[in-house]
């Protein structure tokens, strides 16, 4: 062994007794609760403020725990506390769980908080959104049966957003496969065996990719 090999040998030592110190990021992995002002907190598992930062604090969640909501009472109290307002709030870690804050759409009132689905060095997060679409309903006549108008009906459509987000600096994109082969240029690997697929086999294995990914590329967490 010359000495550039031994060298080597140290260097890659050295990194992987670190590595073994530290634990990577996933759906196991435990965060800090508390309160968190940007997404740099999550990155570093440091929250700005604890939970009882936020007043009378109380939440509920959907059927499938995917969503926070934040009580009335609590909203209706962020201006006199430290926090001041929910514009404030990147997201919130209860039980180990991160869960972001997502405005469904620009002009919605209301504001919830996203678990994240897949956790790594890619994250994966869904939610749903309400549209509103018209459509027409025809009057008949009860006694003919003929048609007699029609007027336009508005119904609100519930649909779901997917979105991908890198953990290193929070930026998200859409859930498509275009947006998840940028995002993996470097596992060249990986990349060509998508590359090989229709789009159609592509957005059928992109979930199971993106587990994949994340299990080869792990991302450590600071703390």
């Amino acid at each position: 062994m010359n000495k550039y090999t031994y060298i080597l040998f140290l260097v890659l030592l050295v990194s992987t007794s670190v590595a073994l110190g530290q634990k990577a990021i996933s759906n196991k992995f435990k965060f800090e609760d508390g309160v968190y002002l940007k997404h740099a907190d999550l990155r570093s598992n440091q929250p700005s403020q604890p939970l009882f930062k936020i007043p009378n604090f109380d939440y509920q969640l959907d059927k499938d725990g995917n969503l926070l909501f934040l009580s009335d009472k609590s909203m209706a109290k962020l201006s006199e506390s430290e926090i001041k307002s929910i514009d404030n709030i990147w997201g919130i870690c209860i039980n180990g769980k991160p869960y972001m804050k997502i405005k469904p759409t620009a002009d919605a009132n209301e504001v919830y908080f996203v678990r994240y689905y897949i956790m790594g060095r890619i994250c994966y997060l869904y939610y749903p959104i309400f549209e509103e679409k018209t459509v027409q309903m025809y009057v008949y006549n009860p006694y003919t049966g003929h048609k007699m108008g029609s007027k336009p009906i508005v119904n609100k459509e519930k649909k779901f957003i997917k979105k991908l987000m890198l953990f290193e600096t929070g930026e998200l994109q859409d859930y498509t496969p275009q947006n998840f082969m940028k995002l993996i240029e470097s596992d060249k690997k990986l990349l060509a065996s998508l590359k090989d697929l229709t789009e159609e086999e592509t957005e059928n294995k992109l979930f199971k990719s993106i587990k994949i990914y994340n299990d080869r590329n792990p991302i450590l967490a600071t703390k």
